[in-house]
């Protein structure tokens, strides 16, 4: 699914606004880093699709945040409905 600037999002539980529309980027992971160090960086990473997002709850921004992370508040509800104990929170433990 994608979203458009402005839309409201959740990402790691919390809720976010989509500052930028959709992107290419370049993820790596440690073999990339590897490979870079010798010599074959044009060789290493790989292209996904991203989003920038702004979380008002923590006042902070999240950069290049991979398509899969992000979820719509719909998805959210829905996954919630199925698995109710996936929303709630522990205080006090």
């Amino acid at each position: 699914m994608f979203y458009k600037k402005g839309e409201p999002v959740i990402y790691k539980g919390k809720n976010c606004i989509i500052e930028t529309e959709r992107y290419t980027a370049r993820f790596l992971d440690s073999q990339d880093y590897e490979m870079i160090a010798n010599g074959m960086g044009e060789y290493a990473g790989s292209y996904g699709n991203a989003y920038n997002l702004y979380c008002p709850e923590e006042g902070h921004s999240y950069r290049k945040v991979a398509c899969r992370y992000v979820k719509s508040l719909k998805e959210h509800l829905d996954s919630l409905k199925k698995n109710p104990k996936e929303g709630c929170v522990r205080h006090g433990a």
